[in-house]
């Protein structure tokens, strides 16, 4: 198999990285316009070619995939020529930068039978996969509410904000792991230093259950945090990319007296019990998304992160958009 991975700027050249380390993949090509990009890529595997034209790189009969890395407003003009060209296609998340687009590389790659995955890197990290079957076992008993941080100094982006930018990250995760789609979204930001575009945001997402969850996403923070905490009826549970234990089980949460005569008899009791690191497993989430991708394309396997995940994603990052711009209304997802 022959990939080419268009776009080695910030992120690309670790693209490239993984997929030369897949054994079945023969060659990945390297493709970018700027030749001090191309120079800083790693060609020790022996599988690498550099090349500068994007177009040509699509156009390529030996190519079997293109995975694009490029700035998001490229996102779905390149997706859709590889697409034309019958190449398998990976896209770096966002998929698009609105619905129909979205839909638009959706129908054609059913139409040509072809895999169309979207870069939702914390899908394949292990620490949210075995957050996913403790939710979906029962551990955490019903989810109540959920909140994350985001945060870090930079990387600020020219032609987005700070939702575009880091959203997708934690909203795909939120969709993951309540299996559903919100109902209602609302935020609000402010640019202080992103030429207008925004680089802190606050937004909240509700879902059906009454499940309330908050995002923090920022641009301009002394701290990096990449944290999500769930809380629910029985256990509470804290995901945390930068601390060594990436996922903590607390066996904490309040007990209610059932049934009461009166006020004055209702009486509300709390449970601190023990707190475990749940055992997750090694892999690092690039490369096990990278290989995802591959098995998906040799054996017609829908990838967790397909099309239609991209698209529900670029809904609920539309709906938060729309709502920053009415100062932070409530919007249907």
């Amino acid at each position: 198999m022959k990939i080419a991975v268009i776009g080695c700027g910030h992120w690309g050249p670790n693209l490239v990285r993984n997929f030369a380390s897949i054994e079945s993949v023969d060659k990945v090509v390297a493709v970018d316009s700027n030749d001090e990009a191309l120079s800083k890529i790693d060609k020790s595997s022996g599988k690498i070619e550099l090349k500068k034209d994007a177009l040509k790189a699509i156009e390529d009969s030996s190519i079997n995939a293109i995975v694009v890395a490029t700035p998001p407003e490229t996102h779905f003009d390149l997706a859709k020529k590889a697409l034309e060209q019958n190449k398998h296609v990976f896209v770096e998340k966002p998929l698009a930068l609105n619905s129909k687009d979205s839909e638009e590389l959706i129908a054609l790659a059913d139409e040509k039978k072809l895999t169309l995955m979207v870069g939702h890197l914390m899908l394949y990290h292990p620490a949210i996969k075995k957050l996913k079957e403790l939710v979906d076992s029962g551990e955490l008993g019903d989810i109540c509410y959920a909140y994350s941080w985001r945060l870090n100094l930079g990387l600020y982006q020219r032609n987005m904000n700070v939702l575009w930018d880091l959203g997708p990250h934690d909203i795909s995760m939120l969709l993951f792991l309540m299996q559903k789609n919100p109902l209602e979204a609302n935020c609000s930001g402010r640019s202080f230093f992103g030429n207008r575009q925004e680089d802190v945001i606050f937004g909240n997402l509700s879902f059906e259950g009454d499940i309330f969850c908050n995002m923090h996403l920022s641009w301009l923070d002394p701290l990096k945090v990449r944290k999500m905490v769930l809380v629910g009826s029985k256990k509470m549970a804290v995901f945390d990319d930068m601390h060594e234990q990436k996922l903590r089980l607390f066996d904490k949460g309040v007990v209610s007296q059932k049934y009461f005569e009166n006020i004055e008899e209702w009486k509300l009791g709390y449970k601190t019990g023990e707190t475990i690191a749940p055992k997750i497993e090694d892999g690092e989430p690039l490369n096990i998304e990278c290989n995802h991708f591959v098995e998906c394309i040799e054996t017609g396997k829908t990838p967790l992160s397909d099309g239609r995940n991209g698209l529900e994603v670029v809904k609920v990052l539309e709906a938060m958009q729309n709502s920053l711009e009415k100062k932070g209304e409530n919007v249907s997802v």
